[in-house]
C-alpha cells in the first residue's frame, strides 16, 4: 500500500519543486499539428461573396408582388444610373468636340484669308509675264526679264476634328443644324481638293520649265534666254494654264470661307450657309 500510495504520490508536482525545461515537441507532433489546422480551414473556407436570403418566405401573392417590385426597382435605379453615365461622358464628347471644331473652323479663315493674299499676289506676276510673253511674240524679240518671284506656302483646307467624329461614329451626339453645316464644309473641301492639286501641278510645271532656261550666274532677275517662238508659245501656255489654276482655286477657297463664316457667325441652315458662299465668292479682288 505505500508502494503505491508513493507512486501515486509521485504524479503530483509539489509547487515548492523546480520546473525543469519544457521538452521541444517532436517532428511527428509538428506534422500532426499541421495536418489538423489544414483540415480545419479545408473545412471552412473564407466566402467569396456574403449573400444573404429573404429572411421571411414569401407566403402571399402579396408578398410575392413586393418582392418582384423591389427587384424591379433596383434594376430600374442600375440602369438609370448607367444611363446617366453615359449621357454626361456623351455630353463631356459633345463639347470637346465642338472646341475641336470651332478651332478648326477659326484656323481655316486664318488660311483662306492668307491664301487669297498670296493668290492675287501671283496672278499679278503670272498676268504682268503673260504680257511679256505675247510682246515678245508679238514684236519678236528677246524675253524681257521677269520680276523676283516671292513665292509663299498655301496651306491646304482641311477639318479634322469632324473627320476624327465621323471615324469615332460621335456623329450622331450632334444636331441636325450642327451635322448639316459641318457636312457642308467637308463637301466644299473635298470639292475643292482636285483644284487646289491642278493649281499645284500648274505652278511645278511652269517652274520646271523656267528652271531650263535661267540664267547660270543666279541673277534675282531670272534672266530667261527664251528667243524661239515655239519656246515662248509653251510657255506662255504654262502661263495661262497655271493662271486658270489659280481662278479655281481662289473661287473654291473663298466658298470654303464663306461656309467656315456663316458657322462661325451661328449658322446651321444650309440655304444661309450657301448664300455666304456665294457672297464671300462674289467679293473677290479682281
Amino acid at each position: 500500500m505505500e508502494e503505491d500510495g508513493s507512486k501515486t504520490a509521485s504524479r503530483y508536482v509539489s509547487s515548492d519543486a523546480a520546473i525543469g525545461p519544457i521538452p521541444a515537441p517532436t517532428t511527428s507532433e509538428v506534422d500532426a499539428q499541421a495536418v489538423g489546422a489544414s483540415k480545419s480551414v479545408e473545412e471552412h473556407p473564407a466566402p467569396m461573396l456574403d449573400v444573404h436570403p429573404p429572411h421571411e418566405t414569401v407566403h402571399t401573392w402579396k408578398d410575392f408582388f413586393i418582392h418582384i417590385a423591389t427587384i424591379c426597382v433596383g434594376l430600374l435605379i442600375a440602369v438609370g444610373l448607367e444611363q446617366t453615365v453615359e449621357a454626361v461622358h456623351h455630353h463631356h464628347q459633345r463639347e470637346q468636340m465642338l472646341v475641336s471644331l470651332d478651332h478648326d473652323t477659326r484656323a481655316t479663315l486664318q488660311d483662306a484669308d492668307f491664301a487669297a493674299g498670296e493668290r492675287l499676289r501671283r496672278m499679278q506676276w503670272i498676268q504682268v509675264r503673260i504680257e511679256q510673253v505675247q510682246a515678245a511674240l508679238a514684236s519678236h524679240k528677246p524675253l524681257a526679264s521677269a520680276a523676283p518671284q516671292k513665292s509663299a506656302f498655301i496651306t491646304v483646307p482641311a477639318d479634322p476634328a469632324w473627320e476624327a467624329a465621323r471615324a469615332s461614329g460621335m456623329i450622331p451626339l450632334f444636331s441636325q443644324g450642327e451635322i448639316a453645316a459641318y457636312s457642308e464644309v467637308a463637301d466644299v473641301i473635298g470639292r475643292a481638293r482636285p483644284r487646289l492639286d491642278t493649281e499645284g501641278n500648274a505652278h511645278s510645271k511652269r517652274r520646271d520649265f523656267e528652271k531650263r532656261y535661267e540664267s547660270v550666274s543666279g541673277d534675282a532677275k531670272a534672266n530667261y534666254r527664251l528667243e524661239s517662238p515655239a519656246d515662248l508659245q509653251t510657255y506662255l501656255d504654262l502661263l495661262l494654264a497655271e493662271q486658270s489654276a489659280i481662278e479655281g482655286s481662289r473661287f473654291m477657297t473663298a466658298v470654303i470661307r464663306g461656309a467656315e463664316a456663316a458657322i462661325l457667325e451661328g449658322a446651321r441652315d444650309h440655304a444661309r450657309i450657301e448664300e455666304r458662299e456665294l457672297e464671300a465668292a462674289m467679293s473677290l479682288p479682281k
